[in-house]
């Protein structure tokens, strides 16, 4: 049970990342 709970938080993690990588994609694109 415990390792779920590291599980999630390393995919939530994961997932910010992406985010964070596509908003700044975005925004480079929006320079351009």
């Amino acid at each position: 049970k415990g390792m779920d709970t590291i599980i999630d938080r390393s995919k939530l993690q994961f997932d910010e990342q992406l985010r964070g990588l596509e908003e700044n994609q975005l925004g480079d694109s929006a320079l351009q």
